[in-house]
Formats: C-alpha cells, structure tokens, sequence
C-alpha cells in the first residue's frame, strides 16, 4: 500500500483534494438554497405587512369618503411609501387598484 502511494502520489493528493472540493461545494450549495428559502419567506411576510397596511388605510379614507385636508400630505405621502414598498417587492394589482382608488379620492376641510 505505501508503494503504491509513492509510486502514485500526485493522483492522490488531486483526488483528495477533488472530494475535499466537491464536499465543500455541496456544503455551500445547500447553505445557499437554505438561505434563498428564508429570504423568499421574509419577503412574502413583509408583502403580507404591506398589504394589511395598505389596505386598513386605504379602506379607511374610503369608508370616509374623502381624505382630511389638515392631514392631507401626510396621508397620502405615507399611502405612497406603503404602496412604492408594497409594489417593488410585487404585490398583486389589487393593492394598486386600492391605492389608486383612494388617492383620487376628494381632500375636505373638517370643522370641529
């Protein structure tokens, strides 16, 4: 055996080093695909945050049937970054149709 491994030694080490190679890369790999799971899970969830939020608020002013002018920038800036955010992970039409609908919405003074 230990001729053998003079006579052939070169090939040794490359065949070591081949599986020590192969072994890290499968290792790799899977730590890879593990963490592409938990991301695409992430962001389904952050998706999902978005959207209730979009949607409470957007139902809100709708229900209400206008948008309170005192108020009027900082709601529909706030809609916006909700719906940029909502929209660039790829949510569905429906939250755009939601958006749209209340951001046309009339803006009216309240007396108190």
């Amino acid at each position: 055996m230990f001729e053998f491994l003079i006579k052939y030694w070169l090939e040794f080490l490359f065949g070591l080093a081949i599986a020590g190679l192969s072994f890290c890369t499968k290792k790799l790999f899977s730590k890879l695909k593990k963490k592409n799971i938990e991301d695409e899970a992430i962001k389904a969830g952050m998706i999902a945050i978005l959207h209730d939020r979009l949607f409470q608020t957007c139902n809100q002013y709708l229900e209400l049937g206008y948008i309170p002018l005192e108020k009027a920038e900082e709601i529909l800036d706030n809609l916006r970054i909700l719906y940029e955010a909502y929209h660039a992970l790829g949510g569905n039409g429906t939250g755009t149709d939601i958006y749209n609908r209340t951001i046309k919405l009339p803006l009216k003074k309240v007396e108190k």
